[in-house]
Formats: C-alpha cells, sequence, structure tokens
C-alpha cells in the first residue's frame, strides 16, 4: 500500500508539468487524473495476481478506476474533437 502515495505523486507530477503552451481546457489536470486511475487499476490488479491480496473492494476497486479512465479518456477526445471543429 506505500505504493499508492508515489502513484499520486506521479500523476500530480504530470498535472504539473509544464508544456510550453497557453492554459487551455484542464488537459495537464485530465492527463495526471487519466495516469492516476490507469496506474492504480493497474497496481490492484498487480496486488491480486502477485501479492495474492485481496477482499471485497479489490475488483470494485479496479472498476472504479478503470471507468473513471475511459470517461477521462472520452471526455480528452471529446475535447479535442471540438477544437478541431471550432477551427
Amino acid at each position: 500500500m506505500g505504493r499508492l502515495p508515489g502513484i499520486a505523486i506521479l500523476a500530480l507530477g504530470l498535472a504539473c508539468w509544464p508544456n510550453g503552451q497557453p492554459a487551455h481546457g484542464g488537459s495537464p489536470a485530465l492527463r495526471g487524473m487519466l495516469v492516476y486511475n490507469v496506474l492504480i487499476a493497474a497496481f490492484l490488479v498487480y496486488l491480486y495476481a502477485i501479492g495474492h491480496l485481496g477482499g471485497v473492494l479489490l475488483w470494485p476497486g479496479v472498476v472504479l478506476h478503470a471507468v473513471v479512465a475511459s470517461l477521462l479518456i472520452w471526455t480528452g477526445r471529446r475535447a479535442r474533437q471540438s477544437k478541431v471543429g471550432i477551427q
């Protein structure tokens, strides 16, 4: 469980990383949240597969983080498509 804060700090670092362009639509925050949710879902599966740890809330947690990551990907694609349509 000590790796969870490390994953959160990595995601926060990616969210705050300067990209040299003006801020638009919260893309660094979206990128940070996407990385966080994907890595947490993968880490929970790793805990089950390698660490043989599990419980009642393990798989709902994996599904929740996977669904949030999917929604973030969908939102990011819609934002990019709307930008292309506007220009």
